[in-house]
């Protein structure tokens, strides 16, 4: 490297949103960023950062994107407005406000980073940061942004900052160095008011040393890999890790809707009060206490598509296509977006992130963009890797990191209006993209019989209605409204199917004597069960289920039979997905806005230089 550049072998990016919503809260009540819980918690893992970022051979640069106010940026963009001017206007508007926060908030960080020497480690950066270049484009095509960015739903979800990611992603293209994706819980995971060892650096390490192995294969051209969750509480039990937690660690798709949803226990914590914050914690602690006692581990099994065992132990062994493979991820092979997820230059150039989606979708930017690729051929190594052993899947069993569970409260409407809905659309997503789900094993544990099927599916995996449209607009240059007609008819048939199934698997997921949050809400009987008060602040009413007016003997045959508030949410993902082709058709010119400005222009450069900093 050049005299003077500081050493870079890795990049890792994150999404830091720690108490991002108590802290805003606080901040309009007075609070200094530097008595902010999120932004504490960050400053207690400086340590931890230096020891990481610093190991000789090994450095690196952690990348944080701080996301408040990043819509209001968008729309300020689409405005032609200067930044002075966007700030301006936080007086009269939250969103504006939240947008002030985040640079208040970041210009302390960056103070604090500088007197700790991080500066040139860590960025850590807000919307704001973007304008050197988002900002240089036209109006007409700037008012797009929020469109392509957010999707048409107000607020941010999940998968919002992905675009970042791509924009740092595109930044670094030809420097050979990756750029590896983790969550925040991830990384800050810690509760010591001085953080040290992160236990990244493994991860990082044999990370690194996959990327490079794939870049030195001349049959490896797009790929795509990750590390996996820490399962090893889940495979060895011990007294300081109780198994619901131990399960929750081991899997990217939680495992709240198999928990047992008891409704006097429910509703017996609903009715406890939370005026004071003694009350809101002693709440938490009950909600804490109920997952915990609430497992049935046979379920959990069953629901994830484990093989079965004695009681006593669990076996990290899949069950074919059963379970959560046969709707979405495969919970032992897919990628995992928040755990070192790297994406190969031919994978960043050849598709956009799904960020145009206006509603959370389960595997949103992992399993299913992974999926995305593969249906349009663009991995061009055989039907395994020839690497290193350990390292040569796309999900590298034996690389883990360990991501924290926060406590969730008021569990029943996070599960029942928030999770299970979003896994539905996952599931979706799914059978659009995936042709069989075969496909999604790895074809080392497949029979010989299997392997033949495989082999087969692969062959037709184009056939799918998303990748089948994604390949016929590439090719033609342009998605006309016959097309969009013709695939929106083919995604309502093929989603009516994969919800018929979903309702199935999940009725089943209960005892004789037990009945789980999933099941109690593929049927469609929880207002019966549980009543309305307890969800008075879910306006949208998806808590009702999938579709509480047909009887499990009956069939879904067409969207009228879904509950009003899951369909209107299909076809808004059916319009998303319509028009994440056409962001797929103008994804090529924002690579070339992306790349057009001299490196070092951007914060998230391997070459800025700290001292740019205001």
């Amino acid at each position: 490297m050049d005299e003077g550049v500081t050493p870079v072998r890795y990049v890792l990016y994150s999404h830091y949103a720690n108490n991002e919503d108590g802290d805003f809260a606080a901040y309009k009540d007075g609070t200094d960023p530097a008595n902010l819980k999120g932004i504490r918690h960050l400053l207690s893992h400086f340590r931890g950062l230096k020891e990481l970022l610093t190991v000789p051979a090994h450095e690196g640069l952690l990348v944080l994107f701080y996301a408040p106010g990043y819509e209001a940026f968008l729309d300020g963009l689409a405005r032609g407005d200067d930044d002075e001017r966007i700030l301006s206007r936080s007086s009269q508007d939250e969103d504006q406000l939240r947008l002030r926060f985040a640079k208040d908030v970041a210009d302390f960080v960056n103070k604090r980073l500088a007197s700790e020497q991080l500066a040139d480690r860590v960025r850590f950066i807000t919307s704001l940061d973007l304008r050197p270049i988002l900002g240089r484009v036209n109006v007409i095509f700037a008012a797009r942004f929020r469109q392509l960015f957010l999707g048409p739903a107000k607020g941010l979800r999940y998968d919002s900052p992905k675009v970042v990611e791509a924009i740092l992603r595109l930044r670094a293209l030809g420097n050979g160095v990756p750029v590896l994706r983790l969550d925040h819980d991830v990384i800050f995971r810690g509760s010591n008011s001085t953080i040290g060892d992160l236990g990244l650096f493994k991860a990082v390490a044999c990370s690194l040393r996959a990327y490079h192995l794939r870049l030195f294969a001349t049959n490896v051209s797009t790929f795509l890999f990750s590390a996996s969750y820490n399962s090893r509480a889940l495979l060895y039990p011990s007294d300081d890790i109780d198994r619901f937690e131990a399960w929750s660690r081991a899997f990217a798709t939680r495992v709240y809707p198999v928990l047992i949803a008891d409704p006097h226990q429910v509703l017996g914590i609903c009715s406890l009060p939370e005026k004071t914050e003694d009350e809101k914690k002693q709440k938490s602690e009950k909600w804490n206490e109920y997952v915990k006692g609430c497992l049935d581990e046979s379920l959990a099994r069953q629901f994830y598509g484990l093989r079965d065992c004695d009681a006593n132990h669990v076996s990290l062994e899949s069950n074919g296509t059963a379970g959560l493979t046969s709707i979405g991820a495969h919970p032992l092979h897919s990628v995992i977006s928040g755990a070192m997820l790297c994406l190969s230059e031919g994978a960043i150039l050849d598709l956009p992130p799904f960020s145009n989606f206006g509603i959370n979708v389960m595997w949103i930017d992992d399993h299913l963009k992974y999926s995305l690729h593969r249906a349009m051929k663009h991995f061009t190594s055989g039907e395994t890797l020839d690497l290193v052993p350990g390292l040569s899947d796309a999900r590298m069993d034996d690389v883990t990191v360990t991501k924290a569970r926060p406590p969730v409260s008021n569990l029943h409407k996070y599960i029942f209006d928030v999770y299970l809905p979003t896994l539905l659309w996952g599931a979706v997503m799914d059978a659009w993209i995936n042709s069989d789900p075969i496909l999604k094993c790895r074809v080392a544990s497949l029979s010989e019989d299997e392997k033949d099927l495989w082999r087969k599916a692969k062959e037709r995996q184009h056939e799918a209605p998303l990748p089948k449209a994604m390949l016929e607009a590439l090719r033609k240059g342009v998605f006309d409204d016959r097309s969009e007609e013709a695939l929106r008819k083919e995604l309502e048939v093929s989603a009516i199917e994969r919800i018929q199934l979903v309702r199935k698997l999940w009725v089943e997921l209960k005892t004789d004597n037990q009945r789980t949050f999933a099941s109690y809400w593929a049927e469609g009987n929880v207002k019966d069960v549980f009543g309305e008060q307890i969800f008075q602040e879910c306006p949208d009413k998806l808590w009702h289920g999938i579709a509480p007016g047909i009887s499990l003997d009956q069939r879904i045959k067409q969207i009228d039979d879904l509950s009003t508030p899951v369909a209107l949410k299909l076809e808004a993902l059916m319009t998303s997905t319509v028009g994440y082709v056409h962001w797929a058709l103008e994804w090529p010119r924002f690579v070339q806005i992306v790349r057009s400005i001299p490196q070092g222009s951007f914060v998230g450069d391997l070459s800025w230089k700290c001292d740019q900093a205001v």
